[in-house]
């Protein structure tokens, strides 16, 4: 890789090396994400994989206000849920990994996620769940989940397919 350093020249990095470091750089970062969930405001975003059978990964992303308030957006955990992924199940994801890291419920301002009643739904929803712990957390649905919604839905009335019209015009700047 850098083959005009004699430092680099003597460096090996087999498997176990190379694995290694992402993992301890990773948990350096979510010492200081930890840190910051313990002591200020933060929201927390998932939405499930889509594997259609087996267990589901609930990747949880936090944004939390950094130094010179910048907002920052971090990867915390991915947990995987085993068996079915109801509301109950997946609170249950977040809420072990809040544990696990002593997390105050307090810290908790708002949930993001898409607009499956599964997340949002008032009374077995992950935001009914967690509002039980964190009365005044605010859901926050997902945008871009209606638009894409709504496009999706457009797209489908017209007398022609999109993509058609996309590599005709592509063929047709093409030729200029």
């Amino acid at each position: 890789m850098f083959p005009d350093s004699k430092i680099t020249q003597g460096f090996q990095c087999g498997r176990t090396k190379t694995t290694a470091v992402p993992g301890e750089l990773s948990a350096d970062q979510q010492k200081t994400l930890v840190v910051r969930m313990q002591k200020g405001p933060f929201s927390i975003s998932t939405d499930g994989s889509n594997h259609t059978a087996g267990d589901k990964q609930f990747p949880l992303m936090v944004r939390t206000v950094g130094e010179n308030l910048t907002v920052q957006s971090e990867l915390l955990a991915v947990p995987t849920c085993k068996g079915s992924a109801t509301g109950e199940a997946i609170f249950t994801l977040i809420a072990d990994v809040k544990e696990r890291n002593n997390i105050p419920w307090t810290n908790c301002v708002a949930l993001g996620c898409d607009n499956a009643s599964v997340m949002t739904g008032v009374k077995k929803g992950v935001i009914a769940f967690m509002k039980g712990q964190q009365p005044n957390m605010y859901l926050a649905g997902c945008t871009l989940h209606l638009a894409h919604i709504a496009a999706e839905k457009g797209a489908n009335t017209l007398p022609f397919l999109p993509s058609e019209l996309l590599t005709d015009m592509y063929y047709y700047l093409q030729h200029f």
